[in-house]
């Protein structure tokens, strides 16, 4: 599980709940902080006390396609998933993902429809999804 972090300490706290709440078929949860301006930092390193699966670390700017691949290429685990610190998982996503690709031996990804929220966390409908 890989979060890439930029500016986002008001909602990384929510992000990281929505995947400790998946369960055990989340091995490790990957946080790069990307070069954050605000108290994105600090608000992780308050939230690693949570569970021993969650690792952090902080770079200088990379933008978030740098970020994301190299924090994949540190997971360990046979599944991978990305989550943006501002989004969060539905329960049971990733198990639901996991069945899916263990349905169909040759699907090498699985991905799912998504709900777009407002600030006060109401769904908003978007023309494009």
């Amino acid at each position: 599980m890989v979060i890439p972090l930029y500016n986002h300490a008001a909602f990384i706290e929510a992000a990281l709940d929505s995947v400790l709440a998946q369960g055990s078929i989340v091995k490790e949860i990957i946080v790069v902080d990307d070069g954050s301006s605000d108290a994105s930092a600090a608000v992780m390193e308050g939230l690693l006390r949570r569970d021993r699966r969650i690792g952090f670390s902080r770079q200088d700017n990379r933008g978030a396609h740098n970020t994301i691949n190299g924090a994949l290429r540190r997971c360990t685990g046979e599944l991978l998933a990305i989550l943006n610190s501002d989004d969060t998982y539905l329960s049971g996503r990733l198990t639901t993902l996991a069945a899916a690709l263990d349905a169909d031996p040759g699907a090498d990804v699985a991905a799912s429809a998504l709900s777009f929220m407002d600030g006060a966390g109401k769904a908003i409908a978007n023309p494009w999804y």
